[in-house]
């Protein structure tokens, strides 16, 4: 499967109403984007519950990811956003 293909349609997911649907999605993204893996905050509208929050970080430990500049969200339109900005700068 084409990755940038598969991205898509992940992407679409994101402005789901179904919660898990959502979190999965963004989820994926994180692994399977390798240009901007968090890049779907850019455009994150729904609230970022801290239940997704807390998975995002877990993914971000569990797999050694690295460690976006989480300061590109400290602007961001969603307040969900830049608190969770905020946290992972203080703790990474």
């Amino acid at each position: 499967m084409d990755i940038t293909e598969a991205n898509d349609k992940i992407s679409k997911s994101l402005k789901s109403k179904n919660d898990i649907l959502r979190m999965e999605a963004q989820l994926a993204l994180i692994r399977l984007n390798e240009d901007d893996p968090f890049g779907f905050l850019d455009h994150l509208t729904h609230h970022f519950t801290l239940w997704e929050q807390l998975n995002v970080y877990e993914l971000i430990t569990l797999h050694n990811l690295p460690i976006p500049e989480f300061s590109r969200w400290t602007t961001s339109n969603n307040k969900s956003v830049v608190i969770f900005a905020l946290r992972m700068i203080q703790v990474f």
